[in-house]
Parts: structure tokens; sequence; C-alpha cells
């Protein structure tokens, strides 16, 4: 129900104060259940979530089963094309008023177009970012280059 109840509100509220990471994890435990109700849940939370970070939260899934990425893959073909939907709730500031015709529609595009920008800045916070440069030395290199398989493992 959970599930559910989050993409439901992804709908209503949009992605603003939603840590995509941490929605991304309780997918992933969501996925590994063995009770199909919660795993189509987590399927369809996913296929919401991808609708508006774009084709970097399918990417989190590689590694699932066949048969798990072809439902992933029609959950998020649902939503292909389609434009993301202005928050029905939420704070004022985001959704405007319903009444004033014209020019609430002109900062309602204007909103979209930073809820965009935002979006773009969501797909960022998927991924953590760490400098690992420091622990590259030259020894790691070397052995990620070598042509024995079983070094070249170790240096990965």
């Amino acid at each position: 129900e959970s599930l559910n109840w989050a993409a439901e509100g992804l709908k209503m509220f949009g992605m603003s104060g939603v840590q995509p990471r941490a929605a991304l994890d309780n997918i992933k435990k969501g996925l590994s259940e063995t009770n199909p109700g919660i795993r189509t849940a987590a399927i369809g939370l996913l296929g919401v979530l991808h609708w508006y970070v774009g084709a970097m939260a399918r990417r989190m899934f590689e590694d699932e089963k066949p048969a798990v990425l072809s439902q992933i893959d029609a959950e998020c073909n649902k939503y292909a094309g389609q434009p993301t939907p202005h928050p029905t709730r939420g704070p004022k500031s985001k959704i405007g008023s319903g009444g004033a015709g014209g020019a609430d529609g002109g900062a309602g595009d204007n909103d979209n177009d930073e809820g965009e920008g935002e979006n773009g800045a969501i797909v960022e916070d998927l991924v953590p970012r760490n400098n690992i440069a420091p622990q590259l030395t030259q020894e790691l290199l070397d052995m990620v280059k070598d042509k024995n398989w079983k070094v070249r493992k170790e240096g990965l």
C-alpha cells in the first residue's frame, strides 16, 4: 500500500521534497519481495519516478532479472512521451490559483520549466559523488591494464 500511495503522491504533489535515492532504495526492497503485489507496486512507483526523473531511474535496475526488466520497461513505456503533470496539491506558490486564466497559465509554464531544471538536479542526486582520484594509484591502474583477467578483476 505504501508504494502505491507514494506513486499517487508523486503524481499529485510532484517531485519537490522527494529524495530519489531513498525512493529507489525502497523500490529495490520491493522488487526483492516474494509477494507479487508488492513487486507490482514497486514497479508502478518506478514507472512514475522514471516519468519525472528520466532514464537514470531505470538504469539503477540493470542487474535485475530479464522478466522483471521487461515489466519495468512496460511500466516506463506507459508514461513515455507524456509531459509531467503540474502538481495538483501542495504549496499555493507551486500550484497557482485556478480562476485567473491566461496569466496563471503562463506562470504555470514557467514553473514547469523551473521544474525541469529541478528534475535535472534531482537526477544528479541519484548517484552519490565521491572523489576517488587519490585512491587511484599507478599500481592499481597497471593491474587494470594487465592482460591476465584475474589480475584485472582484482584491480577492479
